[in-house]
């Protein structure tokens, strides 16, 4: 081995071996992390507004790569090609509700539509309603003191019914 590849060589060891143990000590000295899920909770709301988007198709335009004959260049290659597509739309339902956090929507992408759609049929705007939901917390445990601190991360709604029909827990 030349004297500079040993110098590159022990940088090379010395610069894992410190990687290998922050890892080890970022792993060792962590703290603690969990969720916790509350138990259904309930509270007075009211309809804000009720939103319907029928599906659809919906072109763009894009840019896409086609093997093509270039006649200035006289040679087959690469080229950039404008090209319209077409992407389906799903229907779609949203409600907007107003309580004592603020206003909340649900029906957005990743929610259950098919509850959105059934709460769409049967409330009204302007309706007051009492909605259940439940809060999810990220819990972190000190691994020193055993101290725990919990941090708010998301609200689930669950369901609406009528404040007149609502009997509580």
């Amino acid at each position: 081995m030349m004297p500079t590849q040993r110098g590159v060589m022990t940088g090379f060891v010395l610069i894992t071996a410190g990687v290998i143990g922050s890892m080890m000590l970022l792993f060792v000295g962590c703290d603690k992390v969990s969720q916790e899920t509350t138990e259904t909770l309930f509270e007075p709301a009211e309809v804000v507004e009720l939103y319907h988007s029928p599906a659809r198709d919906e072109q763009y335009q894009d840019v896409e790569l086609q093997y093509k004959y270039d006649f200035w260049n006289d040679e087959w290659r690469w080229m950039p090609v404008s090209v319209t597509k077409t992407r389906h739309i799903p229907e779609n339902w949203q409600i907007a509700f107003r309580c004592k956090h603020g206003q909340f929507m649900i029906g957005k992408e990743g929610h259950n539509q098919f509850k959105t759609k059934e709460l769409y049929e049967k409330l009204k705007k302007g309706q007051k309603v009492t909605v259940s939901y439940t809060e999810k917390y990220r819990v972190v445990t000190d691994k020193d003191t055993g101290k725990q601190s919990k941090t708010l991360v998301d609200m689930d709604f669950l369901d609406a019914v009528d404040a007149g029909t609502f009997e509580g827990k």
